[in-house]
């Protein structure tokens, strides 16, 4: 415990250094787990952009005749009230879809799902699709420890979610067997190619990088994880948590089309494309799909319909036909159509603004590649930062590993020598630098600096 005067002595230090008055306010204080977002720099800008952006509603969905004259113009209020049938919202779906597939450099050959839901949703459509209980020698790698295993408790729920529901798929199927499931001993790595043949491993699970932890994967890990793919690759499937990863990708360019074009990925709109929550995207290969067609025509548990994405052939028999993704909400993009469209009503303006966000980041930054390479830019200078920092650390030791999206910093104050008082002292830091700002012992209130938003403490 401090001594009075020790407390004196940190309060009068911290008025030493911050006598220049705070910081510079960031470019954009709002939070995202991903590189992309709306770059506003503050209130008037972002009201000066929504004008911009329904200008632009307006200009690229006017209302046409039958006989393709433009009669009229779509507008903001229009979008946000129409259903998820005709115009304007199939083709607001279909454009933003085809917009996300151009610029993050899908292949042709990869379909893509949209869907309502947020980034979980994707990680459970893939999961519910791909995985099969049905089959004895369908088992699955899962990058994270086991849930409740010693490595695995100190990540809190979130981090042990993804592990848990599918140790739930297995033990409350039917067929299902949790000793198919295979889990890393440590966050993030992937085993050689050797080493997931002798598991016999069907699918890869990558959920164990980046987001909270701020890992990514080593140029190693991507290396193994390619070498399994291609030694059996209608057999051998990965799916990607891609929420932290997309347009963050630092293994150079060959190796990120490689990752782009043999792995499904899945992540949500917000938080990986800068665009409105509540929407997930996947990509995913053709032997993806044609497991998909297989599984589901055996399938080891029901599908919500909302997350179904292979219907049945002949819509009359929906219990009995023989299903298939051909069907499903999946956008093409070599005929650039979508099959069907998305269950539910979801927000066409929310479409439009993805897509209308993409365009305008792609027109600031530059291609994915251009932000491949200043999402590694970014993170070696906060690197660069923390080394003459004497009271940070790079939550990361590995400097292979360490996230390109997102930077976990732990502060190693040697004069808080209590956890309780360094808990409290993250708190009112995490309100001073937001807009809550800090009412002293004494009564005076100290401004929040609102230069950042949204920061989360790490479990464990």
């Amino acid at each position: 415990m401090h001594s009075i005067d020790q407390l004196k002595a940190i309060r009068q230090s911290s008025l030493d250094v911050t006598a220049g008055g705070p910081p510079a306010r960031t470019s954009n204080q709002f939070w995202g787990v991903g590189p992309i977002t709306d770059m506003t720099r503050d209130e008037v800008h972002a009201r000066l952009l929504r004008f911009e952006y329904e200008a632009w509603i307006e200009e690229n969905y006017p209302l046409l005749s039958d006989k393709g004259v433009a009669v009229g113009k779509s507008t903001f209020r229009e979008l946000n009230r129409s259903i998820h049938h005709g115009f304007p919202a199939e083709n607001v779906l279909r454009d933003m879809v085809r917009e996300i597939h151009r610029y993050f450099e899908f292949p042709k050959k990869n379909k893509m799902v949209a869907g309502i839901g947020g980034g979980h949703t994707g990680f459970t459509v893939c999961a519910m699709h791909l995985l099969n209980a049905n089959d004895p020698d369908h088992r699955v790698f899962i990058d994270t420890p086991k849930p409740e295993s010693p490595e695995a408790v100190s990540g809190g729920f979130f981090r042990q979610s993804w592990g848990t529901q599918l140790i739930e798929l297995q033990r409350y199927a039917r067929n299902g067997n949790e000793d198919r499931l295979h889990f890393s001993p440590l966050e993030g790595e992937i085993p050689t190619a050797d080493e997931l043949e002798a598991m016999g491993i069907r699918v890869f699970m990558g959920v164990g990088h980046e987001t909270t932890g701020a890992m990514d994967y080593s140029v190693t890990d991507i290396s193994n994880l390619l070498e399994w793919i291609d030694r059996d690759p209608d057999n051998h499937h990965a799916v990607i948590d891609s929420t932290s990863m997309i347009g963050a990708m630092p293994w150079g360019d060959e190796l990120v089309a490689s990752v782009v074009d043999k792995c499904c990925m899945f992540m949500p709109l917000q938080k990986a494309i800068g665009g409105n929550s509540g929407y997930y995207i996947i990509s995913l290969t053709p032997q993806a799909l044609k497991l998909i067609d297989k599984n589901q025509n055996n399938p080891s548990w029901s599908i919500p319909r909302q997350v179904k994405i292979a219907l049945p052939k002949d819509p009359q028999k929906p219990l009995t036909s023989e299903v298939s993704t051909d069907l499903g909400p999946l956008y093409d993009p070599v005929t650039e159509t979508m099959s069907s469209g998305v269950i539910n009503t979801y927000s066409t303006a929310a479409f439009a603004e993805t897509r209308f966000g993409l365009l305008r980041s792609e027109r600031r930054i530059g291609s994915v590649r251009d932000h491949n390479r200043r999402s590694v830019e970014n993170r070696d200078t906060v690197c660069e930062w923390v080394k003459t920092n004497d009271l940070l650390t790079l939550g990361v030791g590995d400097e292979t590993r360490r996230g390109t999206a997102v930077t976990l910093l732990k502060v190693i104050d040697t004069e808080l020598d209590d956890d309780g008082l360094c808990a409290r002292a993250i708190a009112k830091s995490k309100q001073l630098l937001g807009f809550e700002g800090i009412t002293h012992a004494n009564g005076d209130y100290e401004q929040g600096i609102d230069v950042a938003r949204h920061i989360n403490a790490y479990p464990g």
